[in-house]
């Protein structure tokens, strides 16, 4: 016997024993009634099934026409200068603009650790940015972290014209769309204020945010100087050995 017929058998058996001592037309009334039930329900389900597909389908022909586009767009912006006159959603994390004892503006990052930008910039090879800093808040802006897509980009520090500058590297990717740079500082601090006014948490001052798709040479120039404080650290072990 095969076993499509033992299957037969078997659920034979086992419906007469479901039945017992009802009537027969009952009970197969019943059964039919539950499987009507879950037939309009498996045909519900393939209704929306089919609803969702043909979402999925629009949304993917949108991308096909989008994509081409926006990835053309984002070829032409391969430079971005945000600085702090700029104007800025609160979800930057940056206090309003103020200035300087020599009207050079700025903004203090605050009132959280985190402060973001968000950049339209072409990512398809690798980028630079530069977060200038002025240099009388250069304290503030020790152990200032930065991430972006998830992951923390090491900064390489520059002290230039009254600013300290702090840069890193952002690798080519595939996607295209809004690059988010957000630091993060060590520290807060408030400063005391007038009786009558609200007290501010600040963290560091910020001038302006630059970024640009990297250049040979500019990318040269950041390693030397992300060298050099390791040859400085270097230079002076050894003098304190041979010292001994």
């Amino acid at each position: 016997m095969d076993s499509k017929a033992q299957r037969i058998q078997s659920l034979t058996r086992e419906i007469r024993e479901q039945l017992g001592d009802q009537n027969v037309l009952d009970a197969l009334a019943t059964e039919l009634a539950i499987q009507r039930i879950e037939t309009d329900e498996l045909r519900d389900r393939v209704v929306q099934l089919t609803r969702d597909l043909e979402v999925i389908r629009t949304v993917q022909r949108a991308r096909d026409i989008l994509l081409p586009a926006a990835k053309a767009e984002y070829e032409l912006r391969q430079s971005v200068t945000i600085d702090a006159t700029a104007p800025l959603p609160p979800t930057a994390g940056l206090h309003v603009v103020e200035k300087d004892g020599k009207g050079t503006a700025f903004r203090w990052s605050g009132p959280t650790p985190h402060f973001q930008f968000e950049l339209q910039l072409d990512r398809s090879q690798e980028a630079v940015f530069t977060l200038h800093i002025p240099l009388w808040g250069r304290e503030r802006a020790a152990q200032l972290r930065c991430a972006s897509d998830g992951l923390e980009v090491d900064l390489i520090t520059e002290v230039g014209q009254r600013v300290l500058m702090l840069s890193g590297v952002l690798p080519a990717r595939d996607s295209v769309g809004l690059t988010t740079l957000r630091f993060t500082v060590a520290a807060l601090h408030t400063p005391p204020v007038p009786e009558g006014k609200v007290p501010r948490q600040l963290g560091v001052p910020v001038l302006r945010l630059t970024a640009q798709r990297a250049t040979p040479a500019e990318m040269q120039r950041l390693q030397a100087l992300a060298q050099a404080p390791l040859a400085n650290a270097s230079a002076k072990a050894v003098s304190a050995v041979a010292g001994q």
